[in-house]
């Protein structure tokens, strides 16, 4: 469930930081998602 929450926070935060879509990217990259 925690999986799912991230996954959205994450849509929602790269949809506010339009401009800073990469550095978003980058964030849940580095995250220790597998």
């Amino acid at each position: 469930m925690t999986a799912h929450a991230k996954s959205v926070f994450v849509h929602s935060y790269t949809r506010f930081r339009n401009g800073r879509l990469e550095n978003v990217c980058q964030h849940f990259r580095s995250l220790p998602n597998h």
